[in-house]
C-alpha cells in the first residue's frame, strides 16, 4: 500500500531538493572559474604596458603552483598608461609573496595560454600587504624574437642566392675547360674568370659579415643574451661601451672583494659593496642598466676555467647587490637589468688606463640626458 504524502511534506521535499540543485551549480560555477568557495583570499595589483592574451580568469602561478586568477582588467585612463590587473591570490601564499617580488606574463609552452607568472622575491623583505602593488617585468614577445630572426634568414638567403649565381658561372667555365675550349692558362688570365673569383670572395666577405651581424642581434635578445653571457662568447667592447648612453663605473681589485682564487665574498668585500649599493641606488633614472663584469690576469691557467671564475665572482657580487640592496629596483614599481659577466683574460680594447687586470667593474648605462 502506497503512503501519500502529505502537502506540507511534499512542500518541505521539493525546497530540499532545489538546495541542493543550488548548491551543486554553485560549486560547479565555482571550480569552473577556479575560485575557491572555502578558503581565505587577498588582492594584488599589477601593471602591464601591455596584456596581450589576458582576460578575467587567466590563471596567476607562483613558482609553478597555481596560486589563484585575474579577477578583473581596468583600462588605463590616458594614452600610455598602463593596464591594471588584479589578482585574486590564496591567503595561504602570502607569507611568500614579499615586498620585492615581481610579476611576468609567460606562456605555457611554445604557443600555450598566457598566465601570470610571481616570482616571490627576497627573505630579507616583508610579505607584501593585501591590495598592495607588485613590481612588473616587461614580457618578452614571441612574435617579435621571431621576426627578427626572419629577417636575418631572409638576409642570408638573398646573399645565399648571389652566391648560387657566381658558383654557377664558375661551373661554366670549367666545364668550357674539361670540353677543350681554350687552355688552362687562356681560363686563369680570362678577365670573365679573374671577375668571377673576385666577386666570389667578395659575396664570401659578405655572407660572413651578415653572419656576424645575425649572431651579434641573437646575442642581444633575453634570455639567448644571458646564455652567450654565461658561455662567455660575449665580447666585452661589444657588452661595456654603449655610445649613445651615459657611463658611471666603479673597479675594484679582485684581492679586495675575494680571497685569492675564490668566488666567496669577503666581509671587507662587503662592506665595500655596501657604499657601492648606496652609490646605485642614488640614480633612479627609468631604462639605466647595471653591467657587473669580471675579469682575470693574464696567466698560464686554460681560458675556460679563468673565464668561469670571472663569472662565478662577477654573479656573487650580482646576486649581493639585488638580494641585499636591490639595486635592481627603481622606485616602488619600476625595474632595470643588472647583468653580470665574466670575461677572463679577455680584456676590452678600451680599457682605462691604470687598471688592475684582475678586477671587478660595475658600470652604470645611463639614458642621455636632454
Amino acid at each position: 500500500m502506497n503512503e501519500q504524502l502529505s502537502p506540507l511534506r511534499a512542500i518541505l521535499l521539493a525546497c530540499f531538493v532545489l538546495l541542493l540543485g543550488g548548491i551543486g551549480l554553485v560549486g560547479l560555477f565555482s571550480v569552473g572559474q577556479h575560485e575557491w568557495m572555502f578558503s581565505q583570499t587577498y588582492t594584488v595589483y599589477a601593471e602591464f604596458s601591455t596584456i596581450s592574451g589576458i582576460q578575467p580568469g587567466t590563471r596567476v602561478r607562483l613558482q609553478g603552483m597555481e596560486a589563484g586568477l585575474v579577477n578583473e582588467i581596468t583600462p588605463p585612463s590616458k594614452p600610455g598608461e598602463p593596464v591594471l590587473l588584479t589578482l585574486k591570490l590564496d591567503q595561504s601564499f602570502q607569507s611568500l609573496i614579499r615586498e620585492d617580488a615581481t610579476a611576468t606574463l609567460a606562456t605555457q609552452g611554445v604557443i600555450g595560454s598566457k598566465v601570470v607568472e610571481i616570482l616571490p622575491g627576497t627573505t630579507s623583505e616583508p610579505p607584501l600587504a593585501d591590495r598592495g602593488t607588485i613590481a612588473t617585468v616587461a614580457p618578452v614577445e614571441l612574435n617579435q624574437v621571431l621576426s627578427d630572426t626572419y629577417e636575418a634568414g631572409q638576409e642570408l638567403r638573398q646573399v645565399g642566392q648571389r652566391l648560387n649565381g657566381i658558383l654557377s658561372r664558375v661551373e661554366n667555365l670549367t666545364a668550357q675547360v674539361e670540353r677543350g675550349e681554350g687552355s688552362m692558362g687562356k681560363f686563369i688570365t680570362s678577365e670573365e674568370a679573374h671577375d668571377s673569383a673576385l666577386q666570389l670572395m667578395e659575396t664570401g666577405e659578405e655572407l660572413m659579415t651578415s653572419m656576424d651581424e645575425t649572431v651579434l642581434a641573437f646575442r642581444r635578445i633575453w634570455p639567448l643574451r644571458d646564455y652567450f653571457i654565461q658561455q662567455g662568447m660575449n665580447d666585452p667592447d661589444d657588452l661595456l661601451y654603449r655610445p649613445g648612453a651615459k657611463r658611471e663605473s666603479r673597479s675594484f681589485p679582485i684581492a679586495q672583494l675575494f680571497d685569492e682564487s675564490s668566488s666567496v665574498l669577503t666581509a671587507d668585500g662587503k662592506r665595500r659593496l655596501d657604499q657601492v649599493a648606496e652609490w646605485l641606488k642614488s640614480y633612479s633614472q627609468t631604462n639605466s642598466e647595471i653591467i657587473i663584469a669580471g675579469f682575470a690576469e693574464a696567466s698560464d691557467l686554460p681560458a675556460v676555467r679563468t673565464q668561469r671564475l670571472t663569472q662565478e665572482q662577477a654573479s656573487a657580487v650580482r646576486e649581493y647587490l639585488v638580494n641585499e640592496h636591490s639595486v635592481n629596483r627603481i622606485g616602488y614599481f619600476g625595474s632595470r637589468d643588472v647583468t653580470a659577466a665574466g670575461f677572463g683574460q679577455n680584456q676590452p680594447a678600451k680599457a682605462a688606463e691604470n687598471l688592475p687586470d684582475a678586477r671587478i667593474e660595475i658600470l652604470l648605462f645611463l639614458p642621455p640626458s636632454g
